[in-house]
């Protein structure tokens, strides 16, 4: 027993000491990255903060125009006193009283403030600066700008230390993102949209007026007609295991890629490059090629469209176990080369995922990230998802809205919900006639247009979506 309690005691001191390790180890990268930071440029400059302050002591309206334009915040001042004193100031401009050294003086007594910032001769020393108009401009801007780069400095001490304690990828390249947007932050009026080249616009891209419809068509007439492949949108085209899915969108590349040069990235997650490629010439060509011997003839034509799909502006990415950040951070290289008009995710479920222990919080990580990628690029990303199994349950196995695997992130994100269904696929042979070789293509949201169902025609054997409609 003695034995077992000194064991016991000794493995406990180790793990303490392990932990205390660990705790220095880290306490040593964060200050280590944080001087290194330093070291690299000072992160701000007072005589700027003092140069703003100044030109408000002495004429609050008008240096309030360069405040604004720069969108100039509290949080910008680096010296705890110069961020007080420019509260002050915006309080006493919200209040609509005059703004000088003596009222922001009273201000800050009357709040027991005075004192912290140095006393009435604090402030008038700062009055007495008076900045010229220019470089009270350049001033405001230096300030914004050197606290955006206290930001970036802040992240990058953080993702270091994070990298070299071995945290995942997605959690570094997260913050990482989330740094940059918040350094690259709208700021002030710049955000609000000129009115007049709004509307000018807005007129430009009426159909009502003569403006062709936006986006690009998929290659199927009824298709068309409900909803179209618009540049910032996410779409998401939804199905039961072989429904189609793949099969749809590979035809759809077929006709905006290979057709009709439009650059687009295939991010196959479940199929290899060379099995895409095989479906995409077998849709070009029209021929089964799962036959064991073509005739002659037929295979000149194969050769044909393997030549004219190679030539096309794809990109396919088969790489396995990829994440969000690793298809954003490929699609922006990509784009980076040739401008893409359509990304491609086969499929949702598919995309690797730090383990939550929540799905549905997984997947709306994971849509998150693809509409971002859409309205950052232009472009429009479509993304495969899987339904659950609830379709199966029903007599009518049309899918609806709630038949979406984690439904509710999805929902929230995507502009277009497609669905593919394919009542030969449960009826055999049974199905009536009108059904036989014919999809449906069901649209349950569309926030730019209706709602309905479009008809496409399946064929099987090569397997290929083609037109339906006549008049097209």
């Amino acid at each position: 027993m003695s034995n077992d309690g000194a064991n016991g005691f000794y493995v406990g001191d180790m793990l303490d000491a392990m932990e205390n390790e660990d705790r220095v180890v880290r306490d040593e990268l964060r200050t280590a990255a944080e001087e290194r930071v330093r070291s690299i440029s000072p992160p701000y400059v007072l005589d700027a903060e003092r140069s703003v302050l100044s030109a408000l002591l002495i004429d609050a309206e008008v240096a309030m125009q360069y405040v604004e334009e720069s969108g100039l915040l509290p949080s910008d001042f680096y010296a705890d006193k110069h961020r007080v004193l420019f509260e002050s100031i915006l309080d006493l401009m919200e209040k609509g009283r005059r703004v000088d050294a003596v009222s922001v003086a009273d201000a800050l007594n009357r709040r027991a403030m005075l004192d912290e910032i140095g006393g009435p001769m604090a402030i008038s020393m700062i009055e007495a600066i008076m900045p010229g108009p220019a470089s009270a401009a350049m001033h405001t801007r230096m300030v914004v700008d050197k606290s955006r780069l206290r930001v970036v400095a802040k992240a990058a001490a953080s993702v270091l230390e994070k990298t070299r304690l071995g945290h995942s990828v997605d959690d570094v390249v997260e913050e990482l993102e989330l740094s940059i947007n918040m350094a690259n932050r709208a700021r002030g009026g710049t955000t609000f949209a000129n009115l007049a080249n709004v509307a000018r616009e807005a007129m430009d891209s009426m159909p009502a007026l003569g403006a062709p419809r936006p986006g690009i068509k998929l290659g199927f007439a009824d298709v068309d007609r409900l909803f179209r492949l618009v540049p910032g949108d996410l779409v998401i085209v939804a199905g039961r295991p072989s429904m189609g899915k793949t099969q749809f969108v590979v035809d759809v590349i077929k006709d905006v890629t290979v057709h009709r040069n439009v650059p687009t990235a295939f991010f196959s997650l479940e199929m290899t490059s060379a099995q895409v490629m095989t479906r995409l010439i077998g849709s070009e060509c029209g021929i089964d090629l799962d036959r064991m011997k073509v005739p002659g003839h037929e295979m000149v034509t194969i050769t044909g469209a393997a030549g004219d799909c190679a030539a096309a502006p794809l990109m396919l990415d088969d790489a396995p176990g990829v994440s969000i950040g690793d298809i954003r951070a490929r699609a922006r290289a990509a784009h980076r080369r040739t401008p893409l008009g359509l990304i491609v995710v086969d499929y949702l479920q598919l995309v690797h995922t730090e383990d939550t222990g929540n799905t549905a919080t997984d997947v709306g990580r994971i849509s998150k990230g693809l509409k971002t990628l859409a309205r950052e690029l232009s472009t429009t990303v479509v993304a495969l998802s899987q339904l659950n199994r609830g379709v199966e349950m029903r007599a009518d196995k049309r899918p609806v809205m709630s038949d979406l695997r984690e439904s509710g992130a999805i929902e929230q994100d995507a502009d277009v919900i497609a669905f593919l269904y394919r009542e030969e696929y449960y009826a055999r042979e049974k199905t009536p006639d009108d059904k036989r070789g014919v999809a449906e293509v069901i649209v349950g949201k569309n926030r730019k247009g209706p709602t309905g169902a479009a008809m496409v025609r399946f064929d099987m054997s090569i397997p290929r979506f083609t037109n339906l409609a006549r008049d097209y």
